[in-house]
């Protein structure tokens, strides 16, 4: 028994393992965005993992697309915003694109909201308007069980899970 534990705590701690249920595709371009917007690139690997699970084609029954399900207006207001000439939504299906879109957009969240990141990935889905309106009829700071929308809860205990089994897997980054 004391050889069968000691083998299942060198698993658990092992990076190796945990790569394998925790995979890192399209890591060239997740480190290159993240190095661009001043993210974690475990973040952004975790909220990929939530909200496409990687699938590149990947379209919500709301109409987000991609591996970082950008909505189409987020993906207009970010064109206007960064002046980009000749963009179509089919372009989301891109990885660079969406991953440099959806990388841009959460790091303008943060900074609306203070460099809390927590509200940034609340208001990533959630809107910023709802996240907004949370701050507003609460006084104390907000905590996963105080959002109101059960899809949003669940995305973001999703996104701590994931989060914390890359860090198990990719500790050298």
């Amino acid at each position: 028994i004391f050889a069968v534990s000691l083998f299942l705590i060198f698993l658990y701690y092992t990076p190796f393992i945990w790569r394998i249920f925790y995979p890192f595709p399209y890591k060239e371009i997740i480190l290159k965005e993240a190095k661009r917007h001043k993210l974690d690139p475990l973040i952004l690997i975790s909220l990929i993992k939530a909200e496409s699970d990687f699938k590149l084609n990947a379209k919500s029954k709301t109409g987000a697309i991609g591996l970082m399900q950008i909505m189409p207006k987020t993906a207009e207001d970010i064109v206007k915003e960064l002046n980009f000439k000749g963009f179509s939504l089919e372009a989301l299906e891109s990885p660079e694109l969406n991953v440099f879109f959806g990388a841009y957009y959460l790091s303008k969240l943060k900074k609306n909201y203070r460099g809390n990141l927590f509200l940034a990935l609340a208001a990533y889905n959630g809107g910023s308007s709802n996240v907004d309106l949370w701050l507003k009829n609460k006084s104390a700071p907000i905590e996963i069980k105080d959002i109101p929308f059960l899809e949003t809860r669940k995305y973001l205990k999703n996104i701590f899970k994931n989060y914390k089994f890359y860090k198990k897997a990719y500790s050298d980054l």
